[in-house]
């Protein structure tokens, strides 16, 4: 995809660096949390993809209570 139409498209998806900045989180802890079952992940080879409205409903629905990874 040229430049021209990503900068146009808006992305459907958070990478782990978003989801590190969103959680303030450290990086081996966010990969950790896409292994998390019923956490809304894509794979596509090494790269791993968060669903952003999914990822956004899974994060409302778990305020207030403990993850472990």
């Amino acid at each position: 995809m040229n430049n021209k139409i990503a900068n146009t498209v808006e992305c459907r998806f958070y990478s782990i660096k978003d989801v590190m900045a969103i959680l303030n989180i450290g990086r081996n802890k966010a990969y950790k949390l896409a292994n998390v079952n019923g956490v809304p992940v894509m794979r596509i080879g090494n790269t791993i993809l968060f669903e952003k409205e999914e990822f956004d409903l899974w994060i409302s629905k778990h305020i207030g209570k403990t993850v472990i990874l």
